[in-house]
């Protein structure tokens, strides 16, 4: 066999198609306090850069986990889309009415997707 053999692959197998990346949904439950003294950091893009990464609408993300104990149990991290703040869709919400909720209540639940598009997600400028 010569050292310029290519092997191509034209079809995968079920294990393969196990190993791609592929997005996953959690729900976790967090004090506000977290989120309000960016523990758990929640940003959007500005208008003017969502249809760079193909946002249309208002989306939030999570763009930094602080490292402790306590939020390590999360199964969260950095470029997670939140879809859902107790149980209302973000797509419904506003920037001020994201914050009237992270504010008004003890407990947030988020409904999370993990997207490894988003993985290691950087904002540079950001509205939080």
């Amino acid at each position: 066999m010569s050292d310029d053999v290519k092997i191509v692959v034209t079809d995968l197998d079920e294990n393969s198609k196990r190993q791609l990346p592929m997005f996953s949904l959690e729900s976790v439950t967090i004090k506000n306090e977290y989120i309000i003294r960016d523990a758990v950091k929640i940003e959007t893009f500005p208008p003017e850069s969502r249809k760079t990464f193909g946002l249309e609408k208002f989306n939030l993300f999570i763009t930094h986990i602080e490292s402790s104990q306590e939020l390590s149990v999360l199964n969260i991290r950095p470029g997670d889309r939140v879809l859902k703040i107790n149980g209302k869709d973000i797509h419904q919400t506003n920037l001020n009415e994201y914050r009237k909720i992270i504010n008004e209540q003890e407990y947030v639940t988020l409904d999370v997707r993990h997207d490894p598009e988003f993985d290691n997600i950087k904002v540079r400028s950001a509205i939080s």
